[in-house]
């Protein structure tokens, strides 16, 4: 029996690491595999792993002295084979109680090594060369970590997320009406949190640069964050009011349903689950030429890329998708074949054994 002790901030529907991890409880053979999270805050998925078969332990605090407390108590109770930590305070904790307790380190980035800063890099870059094992989730992330770690090379991979489709909860006609949005509008959707990184600014541009000869197109921003109130003063500057939707936080399922075009102007994107549940949902994803955006689709097949930053190269591709529909719904079809493929969970599941098995020794299959 395989234990892994993950640490984990907190597991909320939204974000990238709590469903990866979701997707590792559903996969897991619980007769050969366990899974126990250490939690720093209570988040509604915590029940839901639970009912999975998995122990969600809660931690109720962010102090690292708490942290590293409640990790001492988990490892003696929960006899791990190895220790999984998740973002710089889990790096920081997970080392310090794994090393007390003889056990190896498997750290997790998430995204680029550009997002740490400050006395979080100093950590991270003392404590980097120490971990047994460190999983990336794209080859652009690995690359960043191994630039900003010399040293680690050798410990060094990088497996794709999982993402499966997300389903719609509520019918798209009622969606619609609560948006505002007519039957004959042309949708054009983003979902993300509103931060610098995402430059939602260049796409709230490129929609007025294709407003005049486009009256049905309306942008829907899915998603919260620090740049909200700039970007909706940007919106009253360019008189957009009638056409872009702040939705706020919602089930992106129930968005991708009355959504015709995708986009994520993301000029430092780790991996990008939310373009590739647009790619699941048979959407045309135009994306920026940044990040780990290349590695999800092939140009100009199943996606289209664009030059970072630059409004008018996003409105011509979107052009070019609003002038040729029929191109584009196929697009869209070969866009969910490559998703179904290349970021299924089965194939996570297999990568990420395989990335295991040099810590953790020979591993059997442990896929339902």
């Amino acid at each position: 029996m395989l234990t892994m002790l993950h640490i984990v901030e907190v597991l909320t529907p939204f974000g990238g690491v709590p469903v990866k991890l979701l997707r590792l409880a559903e996969m897991i053979d619980q007769e050969r595999s366990r899974l126990v999270f250490s939690v720093f805050q209570p988040a509604t998925l915590d029940d839901v792993i639970s009912r999975l078969g998995s122990r969600v332990r809660q931690i109720g605090s962010v102090s690292p002295v708490r942290i590293v407390r409640a990790l001492d108590r988990a490892i003696e109770e929960e006899r791990p084979d190895v220790v999984c930590s998740h973002h710089t305070r889990g790096l920081v904790t997970g080392y310090l109680a794994a090393k007390r307790h003889g056990l190896p380190l498997v750290h997790h980035e998430h995204s680029s090594a550009h997002y740490r800063q400050g006395i979080g890099r100093l950590a991270a870059q003392a404590i980097m060369p120490r971990v047994d094992r460190v999983i990336c989730n794209s080859l652009y992330t690995l690359r960043t970590i191994q630039a900003a770690y010399p040293g680690i090379a050798g410990r060094l991979c990088h497996i794709h997320d999982p993402v499966v489709e997300r389903l719609a909860t509520t019918p798209a006609q009622a969606v619609r009406e609560e948006l505002g949005l007519s039957e004959t509008d042309l949708v054009i959707g983003h979902i993300g949190g509103l931060i610098p990184e995402r430059d939602q600014s260049s796409l709230i541009r490129a929609v007025d640069l294709l407003r005049p000869s486009n009256p049905r197109v309306k942008l829907v921003l899915v998603g919260d964050g620090p740049e909200r109130a700039r970007l909706e003063a940007l919106v009253r500057t360019l008189h957009l009011d009638a056409l872009v939707r702040f939705a706020g936080y919602r089930e992106p399922g129930d968005l991708l349903g009355v959504m015709d075009l995708y986009v994520n102007p993301c000029v430092d994107e780790g991996f990008g689950i939310a373009v590739v549940e647009a790619m699941l949902a048979g959407l045309p994803v135009v994306i920026a030429d940044a990040g780990s955006h290349p590695e999800l689709i092939i140009d100009g097949e199943c996606g289209v890329l664009y030059e970072p930053g630059n409004p008018e190269e996003l409105a011509a591709r979107l052009q070019w998708l609003i002038d040729h529909p029929v191109d584009a719904r196929r697009m869209g079809a070969r866009a969910r074949l490559h998703a179904q493929r290349q970021f299924s969970p089965g194939r996570f599941m297999n990568g990420y054994l395989d990335a295991m098995r040099p810590v953790v020794g020979c591993l059997d299959p442990v896929l339902q």
